[in-house]
């Protein structure tokens, strides 16, 4: 099945939209909620609000598989958070509400985190349904809107919610990010948090002795793997040039020649109960990157993905100590920085956005074409 790009208008008009409406975490979340639940009703998908008067509702979206029977069985699970850091900050150009567009760029607070996803998400949803695309699972969408302030939310409902019952896998924020080394482009993909496994940060960003401790600390632990090394690798040494580049170097060669087939880096011990997950688990991660690379060679074939344990936490923390799966990746175009992310004049380029429905399409793809063999 492939289903063809169909446009960015509606795309950028309703991250547009969902911008124009202050989310500032901690505030009152009910009309970021009915904006994103009435765009999905528009082709009438299944919809849910839960705490709808608490100040961290939850909203679900879930397109049912067309192979008999609603809900029940597997699914394949998306998430994204509809709270921001707060949207005044020293520096802005321009009104951090307006969602304007300069020059390809929409600029205004969560364009980057984590609107844009959001706003994929609900635009590749109304497609699906609008073609009455037929997957052998579940598709869920579940959005948080207190992910700055610690991902109760979400929390609240894996614990007390059959939403998630049957979800093999979950895509959500904290990866795609592009790094250029050479002639390939790597995209990261976050699969795991480095507060989560209990790292603390250095206590100093120049202490060259503590950054050595970390990592020493990060292989015994067994936490750190051979790619997220080999990032930070790149970056300590400033590989710039093809000669010493990221793809040149043996530790890299030895990953692309996997094609694609990287160990899962989720190494924490998994609770008692969910020991028997843990095959499943791996099998899980597996698919997803290797559909994520597929979707990426069918864009360009130098593309690569690097998968990454990042710093800092988000809600993807809460589905991982559930025991489920995740992967964030939200992939944007080489031209795309991250200036402004929880700062000033956040933006990011339509051509990014497309891209990235684009690619997290055929992701989605790639995995019902894994499954259904």
């Amino acid at each position: 099945m492939r289903l063809e790009p169909t446009g960015n208008e509606r795309l950028k008009a309703i991250l547009k939209s969902l911008v124009r409406i202050r989310s500032d975490t901690g505030s009152d979340m009910s009309e970021i909620v009915r904006s994103a639940h009435a765009f999905l009703k528009r082709e009438g998908i299944d919809t849910r609000i839960y705490w709808d008067n608490s100040k961290a509702p939850c909203l679900v979206a879930r397109y049912p598989r067309r192979n008999g029977g609603n809900g029940g069985g597997e699914s394949l699970g998306f998430h994204c958070h509809l709270d921001t850091a707060a949207a005044e900050s020293p520096g802005w150009r321009v009104d951090p509400l307006s969602s304007q567009e300069i020059k390809g760029r929409i600029f205004g607070r969560g364009t980057l985190d984590c609107k844009g996803l959001a706003a994929v998400w609900i635009d590749l949803f109304l497609d699906f349904s609008a073609a009455a695309a037929a997957f052998p699972f579940d598709l869920v969408l579940m959005m948080s809107t207190d992910e700055e302030s610690g991902g109760e939310g979400i929390r609240k409902l894996l614990s007390e919610t059959q939403e998630t019952r049957g979800c093999f896998l979950v895509l959500g924020e904290g990866g795609g990010f592009p790094i250029r080394s050479g002639r390939a482009t790597f995209y990261t993909v976050q699969t795991g948090e480095m507060e989560r496994l209990g790292f603390k940060e250095p206590a100093s960003s120049n202490s060259t002795n503590s950054n050595l401790y970390e990592i020493f600390m990060g292989i015994h632990r067994k936490v750190i793997t051979k790619e997220t090394l080999l990032f930070w690798f790149r970056h300590a040494v400033g590989l710039r040039d093809a000669s010493r580049s990221l793809s040149d170097s043996p530790l890299a060669a030895e990953i692309l020649a996997s094609d694609g087939s990287y160990r899962s880096p989720l190494s924490r011990k998994t609770p008692p109960a969910r020991q028997s997950r843990g095959s499943t688990r791996r099998k899980a991660i597996s698919l997803g990157l290797k559909a994520m690379r597929t979707a990426l060679r069918s864009a360009d074939k130098k593309f690569r993905i690097l998968p990454l344990v990042t710093a800092g936490i988000s809600d993807n923390r809460h589905y991982r100590n559930f025991g489920l799966p995740v992967l964030g990746f939200f992939p944007l175009c080489r031209a795309n920085s991250l200036s402004g992310y929880h700062g000033a004049n956040e933006y990011i380029l339509t051509d990014s956005l497309g891209f990235a429905k684009d690619v997290l399409r055929n992701t989605i793809i790639a995995i019902k074409e894994a499954i259904s063999g």
